[in-house]
């Protein structure tokens, strides 16, 4: 597990981390595009790695962390999304805040309101920006939008075109967590929707789209249960034993990862600053 962790951490989100600083001042429609792309997998192969690495430091000691993440990136609706994002932080709030409130016991207005404190607080809760506020509104009224509207014609669609739409919700969203202020954040919607954009792409975008393109792949696998198939795969169809066979598959994956430690290539935890 904690090996696991260092690879998302290191190979994934580190790499990413290099394609988001190189596109920030793009304003192309591509470009900004990939810039949200490669923010929202970093970020999440960040706290996913983080919190994997603590859990697999716990078990050495003997605790028992429970899971924080729960492949969010296949989630089916805005609150699927969030039963899987951040379990830890979503449980606290859930229980602490907004069953103490009333909860959905109370009727329409105080659920609608409930949600949108609880949702008001867990901006706050990221930082003093007015972008974790607007993130934190953005999805509150998204919840209670699913929860009295469109619930119904999101369970029409198949399973992959509510999957696809999620992940792109939570990547609208992102931007105000990537950007350093709201008018950032609006400028980068605007050309993600092709309003104020300088171009489709230029050379800058797709040169960072094909340098790194093995590693947007990736990143998109392995966002899912990859990892867990290719472990359980590579334990059926070796010869050797099946521990022996899963001690060189992680000890070749810490090999990478240590590599690129000793290397410099390595940075700090993006949610430190959360």
């Amino acid at each position: 597990k904690f090996t696991r962790g260092l690879a998302k951490k290191v190979i994934l989100a580190d790499g990413l981390g290099k394609v988001f600083a190189a596109l920030q001042a793009n304003t192309t429609w591509a470009g900004v595009w990939v810039l949200s792309l490669a923010y929202a997998f970093q970020l999440y192969f960040d706290f996913s790695g983080y919190s994997d690495m603590a859990i697999g430091m716990g078990r050495w000691f003997g605790f028992h962390i429970p899971e924080n993440f729960d492949h969010p990136y296949r989630s089916v609706s805005v609150r699927d999304f969030w039963r899987r994002w951040h379990i830890a932080l979503s449980s606290w709030f859930r229980d602490y805040v907004y069953i103490p409130l009333g909860g959905s016991r109370e009727g329409t207005k105080a659920l609608i309101r409930n949600l949108l404190i609880v949702w008001l607080l867990t901006g706050i809760w990221h930082g003093a920006n007015l972008t974790y506020v607007v993130w934190g509104l953005y999805y509150g009224l998204l919840i209670i939008a699913e929860r009295f509207w469109f619930q119904p014609y999101l369970e029409k669609l198949p399973r992959w075109g509510r999957v696809i739409l999620i992940f792109l919700i939570a990547d609208i969203g992102w931007v105000f967590f990537a950007a350093p202020d709201l008018v950032t954040a609006f400028a980068r919607l605007s050309r993600m929707f092709g309003i104020g954009v300088t171009g489709l792409t230029d050379d800058q975008t797709l040169f960072w789209l094909r340098t790194n393109a093995i590693l947007f792949l990736l990143a998109f696998a392995f966002s899912g249960s990859l990892f867990q198939r290719l472990q359980d795969s590579i334990l059926r169809r070796w010869k050797m034993p099946a521990v022996l066979s899963m001690a060189v598959f992680w000890s070749l994956i810490l090999l990478i990862c240590l590599a690129a430690l000793v290397a410099g290539t390595s940075r700090t935890f993006l949610y430190f600053a959360f």
